[in-house]
């Protein structure tokens, strides 16, 4: 999956850390890759997810 949405580093071999947020139709609504060592804001997410 990392490879079909562009976040897997093929330098390094390994996915950057990222979230999607997909609908219900499969379309990506919401996307955001973080740099390594950040990690995801969980309520950040839950906002943009109720957003959709």
């Amino acid at each position: 999956m990392a490879k079909t949405y562009g976040v897997y580093n093929e330098d390094r071999g390994v996915a950057m850390r990222s979230v999607f947020l997909i609908d219900e139709n499969g379309v990506i609504r919401d996307s955001e890759v973080f740099p390594q060592g950040m990690i995801p804001n969980a309520a950040e997410v839950l906002k943009k997810l109720a957003a959709i």
